[in-house]
């Protein structure tokens, strides 16, 4: 969102609505199955999606929604859930918000 207003002399000023960075994962960790995930950076109380993949390369589009809830009312996350699959090698993920 940008606002801009006319100043004496006709200099334009333009005003940006402070553009939030994108959620990031500052730490993992497993036990057993139980994936954890810390973050910062949510929209306070605001609604994340933890998508995942076996295949980093793949578009945004085709990552799988895994879980759905919201950020803490300052922009953070803990996370505590049983998603491993002991089979499955390798798995990205990603929070979207």
């Amino acid at each position: 969102m940008c606002f801009s207003t006319w100043l004496a002399g006709g200099i334009l000023k333009v005003v940006s609505g402070g553009v939030k960075p994108a959620p990031r994962i500052t730490s993992v960790s497993l036990s057993g199955i139980t994936l954890n995930l810390t973050a910062t950076n949510g929209a306070a109380s605001g609604q994340y999606v933890l998508l995942g993949t076996t295949n980093v390369a793949k578009p945004l589009s085709q990552w799988t929604p895994i879980l759905t809830n919201n950020f803490d009312g300052g922009g953070n996350l803990n996370l505590s859930t049983n998603i491993i699959n002991p089979s499955v090698p390798q798995q990205f993920y990603i929070l979207s918000q």
